[in-house]
């Protein structure tokens, strides 16, 4: 990042009008944590070419982060506003909608949450992040045998955050009284005793 640091001042000055260098200096901002400092840049960026759908996902996720912090529903709904513009222009960006559920979840809006999910995992059938946040919403939403299922199809896919799955699994099945199949989830987790559920279950049953 140091070096566009010093080169895209440069680009920006002698072509003012030429929205990519802007857009570019709002990565590089975002990259230095110069937040204040990227939104301007993006927004120029926008103002000089108003269906630069990268600009709007990238407010969206500056806004998205600033909102999961702070856990600030207004910045969440200005993320979604900008995530909801860049699908305008492309509209078939899994990923857009993934934050857009994200922002949602921070809003307590489970239900579009869960929708916004769907609508990444059927551009992105693989989308394994959608699903494991639809899991979420759906258990936040107590709908318990859906965050189950969901649960269950992505532990057959053996994925990377696979004691957390099992870990949101057991949470469901306690919530519906199987006891048993939570008991029989939180005993998988201990297999791995380098997993961090592990830890915090070992704290309370030692």
């Amino acid at each position: 990042f140091s070096e566009a640091v010093y080169s895209l001042p440069k680009i920006t000055s002698e072509y003012p009008n030429y929205y990519l260098g802007h857009y570019l200096t709002g990565v590089v901002m975002s990259g230095l944590e110069q937040d204040e400092e990227a939104v301007s840049a993006f927004n120029r960026a926008i103002a000089l070419n108003a269906e630069d759908f990268e600009s709007y996902a990238s407010l969206g996720l500056l806004y998205y982060r600033e909102a999961e912090k702070a856990f600030d529903s207004k910045v969440a709904a200005k993320s979604v506003e900008n995530f909801q513009k860049a699908l305008k222009y492309n509209p078939n960006c899994n990923t857009y909608y993934y934050y857009i559920g994200l922002n949602e979840m921070l809003e307590n809006k489970y239900d579009d949450a869960i929708s916004n999910f769907k609508k990444a995992i059927n551009l992105k059938s693989n989308d394994y992040n959608s699903k494991y946040y639809k899991a979420i919403a759906q258990y936040l939403n107590k709908d318990y045998k859906g965050s189950i299922d969901e649960s269950t199809n992505l532990l057959f896919r053996r994925v990377s955050n696979y004691n957390q799955v099992l870990y949101l699994r057991a949470l469901s099945y306690y919530k519906l009284k199987n006891y048993e199949a939570a008991i029989a989830d939180i005993e998988k987790i201990h297999h791995n005793m380098d997993d961090i559920y592990n830890l915090d279950i070992k704290k309370f049953t030692q």
